[in-house]
């Protein structure tokens, strides 16, 4: 939460959640090549990085399941970001990227 007057934020829950999703974020950077051009710039395989996107997509799986249960949201409901979640458009978008980015039905 911020503090306009002091000029700062205080966290006020834990980062465990933010650090995962930025680590499982990162692998997904990987897969596509995104970011900065350096000299230790990741480069994988194909496989790897469709097991990066499978991965990722899994993750957000998971974290949306768990989100509707601590909710008692119905399975069919969407969420949108609030909820502390992506976006449901986010979620559905992953289903079809490795096959839609390398062209490829690598399993």
């Amino acid at each position: 939460m911020p503090d306009v007057a002091a000029g700062i934020i205080k966290i006020v829950s834990p980062l465990t959640g933010t650090v995962s999703f930025l680590q499982t974020l990162g692998k997904l950077y990987d897969s596509f090549e995104t970011g900065a051009q350096t000299v230790d710039a990741v480069s994988l395989s194909l496989q790897d990085a469709v097991n990066n996107v499978s991965s990722m997509n899994e993750y957000i799986k998971s974290t949306v399941a768990t989100v509707k249960q601590h909710y008692n949201m119905k399975e069919a409901a969407a969420t949108n970001g609030p909820e502390g979640t992506v976006s449901t458009e986010e979620n559905t978008g992953l289903v079809g990227t490795p096959r839609t980015r390398y062209g490829t039905t690598a399993k």
